[in-house]
C-alpha cells in the first residue's frame, strides 16, 4: 500500500477517516492524498477549465480557495499527524467525478470515507459520494463513521456466498490483514431462499480458500433471514473489528431494484466497512 486517499469535508466523521487513515499510513508507510472538492456552479469553469466569471466572481472564490488550504494545511501539521506524509489539496470541480478521478490519476490504494449512515433497515442508503464510490472506484473504499484504534483491531469479516469472487478481491483483504497485523473471518450466511447444510458450506469454503491461496482464517456460518441482516447481526454478536464485503458496481436494473448489500451494510453498521468493487479493473 502506497497511497491513501481521504477526502476531507472538515466534518467529524472525515477528521475520523483520516485519524485511521494515519494510523494505515504509519504501518504500511503509505502517503496520503487528502483532497477537498469546492463545489461551485458550472459557469465558473464551464468553457475552458479556468476561472470564469465577473471580477467578483474570482475574486470569491480566490477567497474561498485560500481559507480551504488554511483550513487543509492546519490539519496536515496537528501533531498527531507530523510523522506520515499528507498531501493536502484543494479543487473546486463535482465532489463524486474529482473524487473519482482523483484516485486514478493518483494511483491510489485505498479510499478512505467518513459518513453518517442512517442506521435504520428501512432506510438504509449513505450519502450519494459515499455511495457512488463504494459502486464504482476502481480501488477499496473504507467507510468510518466512528473514531477507531487501528491499533487494537483483532478481526475482519469478509462475507461472502463464494460465486463471483476475483483473485484480486482476496488478495486485497489478505494484504489489508497483513498491514493491520488482524485475523481473517470468512462468513457466510444461510438463509431461507439459499439455505445449505454446514457440510456442503464447509466444502465451499475449502474448495474457495485453496483456489485463492488462503492459508490463515476462520470459517463462520450464521443463520438469518437475508444476507444483509446476516451480517450485522453476526458482527454484532462477535464483537467484529470490521466488515469487508464485494460490491458489483453498476449493475443495471436489478441493482436498481434491490440496492447493492455493500452499500447497506455501509449505510446501516456503524462498524468500518471495506469493500472492492468485483469488476473495478475491467
Amino acid at each position: 500500500m502506497k497511497k491513501i486517499l481521504v477526502p476531507m469535508d472538515f466534518s467529524e466523521e472525515a477528521m475520523y477517516a483520516m485519524e485511521a487513515a494515519v494510523a494505515i499510513a504509519r504501518k504500511s508507510e503509505a502517503e496520503i492524498l487528502m483532497p477537498h472538492i469546492i463545489e461551485m456552479p458550472g459557469h465558473f469553469y464551464r468553457n475552458t477549465g479556468k476561472l470564469e466569471g465577473a471580477d467578483s466572481e474570482k475574486m470569491y472564490v480566490k477567497q474561498l480557495m485560500t481559507h480551504f488550504n488554511e483550513r487543509m494545511t492546519s490539519i496536515k501539521e496537528q501533531a498527531n499527524f507530523q510523522d506520515v506524509k499528507i498531501e493536502p489539496r484543494v479543487e473546486i470541480g463535482n465532489a463524486y467525478p474529482s473524487l473519482k478521478k482523483l484516485a486514478i490519476d493518483s494511483k491510489a490504494d485505498l479510499v478512505i470515507m467518513g459518513s453518517k449512515g442512517v442506521g435504520e433497515f428501512k432506510d438504509i442508503y449513505l450519502g450519494s459520494t459515499s455511495q457512488r464510490m463504494i459502486r464504482n472506484s476502481h480501488c477499496p473504499v473504507l467507510t468510518v463513521k466512528n473514531s477507531i484504534n487501528i491499533d487494537a483491531l483483532k478481526n475482519i469479516v469478509f462475507a461472502t456466498n463464494f460465486t463471483r469472487t476475483p483473485f484480486y478481491v482476496t488478495n486485497e483483504i489478505q494484504a489489508l490483514t497483513r498491514v493491520l497485523e488482524v485475523n481473517l473471518q470468512i462468513l457466510t450466511i444461510n438463509t431461507k431462499n439459499e439455505w445449505r447444510t454446514n457440510r456442503e458450506i464447509e466444502t465451499e469454503v475449502k474448495a474457495f480458500t485453496d483456489q485463492h491461496q488462503i492459508e490463515n482464517y476462520e470459517m463462520k456460518i450464521y443463520d438469518d433471514y437475508t444476507a444483509v441482516e446476516g451480517i450485522i447481526h453476526y458482527s454484532e454478536d462477535q464483537n467484529t473489528d470490521m466488515i469487508a464485503v464485494m460490491t458489483h458496481g453498476n449493475t443495471g436494473l436489478p441493482h436498481l431494484l434491490s440496492g447493492s448489500i455493500a452499500e447497506k451494510i455501509a449505510g446501516y453498521s456503524t462498524l468500518p466497512i471495506w469493500t472492492c468493487r468485483v469488476d473495478m479493473w475491467d
